[in-house]
């Protein structure tokens, strides 16, 4: 960029060269406001939405099929090991109480829990 002291020493050239460029630094500065302003506006009209909207872009040339993958049907608890898997001896624990914390009536042994 040219200093201010040195315009009166231009020649006519010059000044029609300095112009040309502040012309076309307006017109690349304005171009890039203007997409800029597109940006925001779509930006702000997209916040005030309650719910995503509909999709806008291009498709895709392969989705993915919609639900599970064959054999991955519904789901279930791991089953317990046989008994010939269990090598550590079984661990009684003790239970205080001698009746129940909620309804106060006599506690009975309900089952055996493996861990």
């Amino acid at each position: 960029m040219i200093e201010p002291e040195h315009l009166p020493m231009l020649s006519r050239e010059d000044w029609l060269a300095l112009v040309a460029e502040l012309q076309r630094q307006i017109a690349a500065w304005t171009a890039t406001h203007a997409a800029l302003r597109a940006e925001i506006d779509q930006l702000n009209r997209g916040g005030k939405r309650q719910a995503a909207p509909f999709s806008q872009g291009t498709r895709v040339t392969k989705p993915k099929p919609p639900g599970r993958k064959p054999g991955a049907g519904t789901f279930c608890y791991r089953e317990a090991p046989p008994p010939e898997a269990i090598t550590e001896p079984p661990v009684d624990g003790p239970v205080t109480l001698d009746a129940g914390p909620t309804c106060g009536g006599p506690l009975a042994e309900v089952r055996v829990a493996v861990a």
